[in-house]
């Protein structure tokens, strides 16, 4: 034996002789991989590899599309083109892709549905609730995620919490950005005191 090598895994491991030859073994077993084994387990091993990418692909499409994860595990179980190993798969990676949601793109999703100069008012403001919730899961911190999640709130008839919502943004906005925050908290507050006053009954019992 002239050489040796290691795998990055420390699993196996390549000699190399005098005579030319190469030899793969398992370091568990103390024992060769015959040459035409070797290589069909390396092809085997390249085929899964490119099976999951293929399929957290598939996963990450339905995120896109569909949001939630209770939504995409629904698509994967109903998809008839999705063989039963493929979709069994899918199924346990899925809740694990959610983490690669984006929250600006949450965020950018629910202000089109709860914007309060948007001019299509029949919106769905529950959907937009729930991507907001969504959003402040995966970045807490964010004043604009916040302060959207706060006029998810309004949009849904929670008044006293979407003022709860507004106040907690304009404290975790930037400090070049606070007074525009004190504007939405003020313009929020504004458009409660008007329903309330249009419509006493408005808000949701127990929201006061």
């Amino acid at each position: 034996m002239s050489s040796v090598a290691w795998n990055p895994a420390g699993t196996r491991i390549v000699s190399g002789s005098y005579d030319n030859t190469l030899r793969i073994w398992e370091s568990r077993l103390d024992e060769a991989i015959p040459m035409w084994q070797a290589a069909p387990r390396r092809r085997l091993q390249q085929q899964q590899a490119a099976e999951r990418y293929r399929l957290k692909e598939m996963i990450d499409a339905l995120f896109e599309k569909h949001v939630f994860v209770e939504s995409v595990l629904e698509a994967l179980r109903t998809d008839p083109d999705l063989s039963d190993a493929d979709r069994q798969e899918a199924l346990q990676l899925a809740p694990a892709r959610e983490i690669y949601l984006d929250p600006d793109d949450l965020n950018s999703r629910a202000w089109d549905l709860v914007d309060p100069d948007r001019e299509d008012k029949d919106t769905d403001v529950a959907m937009a609730l729930r991507l907001t919730r969504m959003g402040i899961k995966l970045a807490p911190e964010d004043s604009a995620l916040r302060d959207t999640h706060a006029w998810a709130l309004f949009a849904n008839g929670l008044h006293d919490e979407a003022l709860v919502e507004s106040a907690r943004a304009l404290e975790l906005a930037d400090e070049a950005d606070k007074d525009d925050y004190q504007g939405y908290l003020d313009r929020m507050r504004a458009m409660i005191a008007e329903a309330r006053a249009a419509s006493p009954t408005t808000d949701p019992a127990g929201d006061d």
